[in-house]
């Protein structure tokens, strides 16, 4: 599976849940002329609010990025993890 995947450089390990909020995007997908639907995406923001890491499109399901960005936080996964775990983590 092929994730795009927007991340910034840091000079120090970004960790989820320490100083830092995984949270869940929506956006819509345009997939033809007139179809359109909604997919959530996953954000890692650190308290400033900038955006340290950003996948698109996750998934359709709100219930299942909320459950993931939930779990990012609570296991306090690093940056250069979340990719990994979301790959094992998908359906």
């Amino acid at each position: 599976m092929a994730v795009m995947v927007r991340s910034l450089r840091l000079k120090r390990k970004v960790v989820c849940g320490a100083g830092f909020l995984c949270s869940v995007v929506p956006g819509p997908v345009d997939v033809e002329e007139h179809a359109r639907y909604t997919t959530y995406g996953i954000k890692v923001s650190d308290t400033r609010g900038k955006t340290r890491l950003f996948i698109p499109d996750v998934s359709t399901s709100r219930e299942f990025a909320e459950r993931f960005a939930a779990m990012c936080m609570r296991e306090k996964l690093s940056l250069s993890h979340v990719i990994d775990v979301l790959e094992d983590t998908l359906p």
